[in-house]
């Protein structure tokens, strides 16, 4: 994998939050996955592209939405709208990205790892949102 994922991640599981991650090949790794499910996080996985876009409708609402690659935000703004999801991308060029499909708000992680992206929805969602 090109990532590393502490068994342990100190996010507050008492706080549930509903994320959309639309997956892509780099990120099927089970750790990620099972990181979300200690920490009381509800997600679907929902695979944007192969080789090709598979520009997916997406009938759920979530909270947030957590972007990995330029492509996977492409293929999400071809059918789907961003409405009130907090968008969160794991670096500056998805960021870029998302800046074109939308004047929302975009959370970016300081690096490009999943550990970063965790710490950035822990941060600047779990603990800002008393509710969740």
């Amino acid at each position: 994998p090109i990532h590393s994922c502490p068994e342990s991640i100190p996010l507050s599981p008492r706080r549930a939050l509903q994320l959309v991650v639309l997956k892509v090949c780099c990120l099927s790794g089970s750790h990620f996955w099972g990181q979300l499910k200690k920490l009381n996080i509800s997600y679907k996985k929902i695979p944007v592209y192969k080789t090709e876009l598979l520009y997916p409708k997406i009938n759920e609402k979530y909270q947030a939405i957590v972007f990995f690659s330029p492509s996977g935000v492409r293929s999400f703004a071809n059918r789907n709208s961003f409405g009130d999801m907090i968008l969160v991308s794991i670096g500056e060029t998805t960021a870029n990205e998302l800046r074109k499909h939308t004047s929302k708000p975009v959370l970016v992680s300081e690096g490009s790892t999943l550990l970063s992206v965790l710490k950035l929805i822990r941060k600047e969602i779990l603990n800002k949102n008393s509710g969740l």
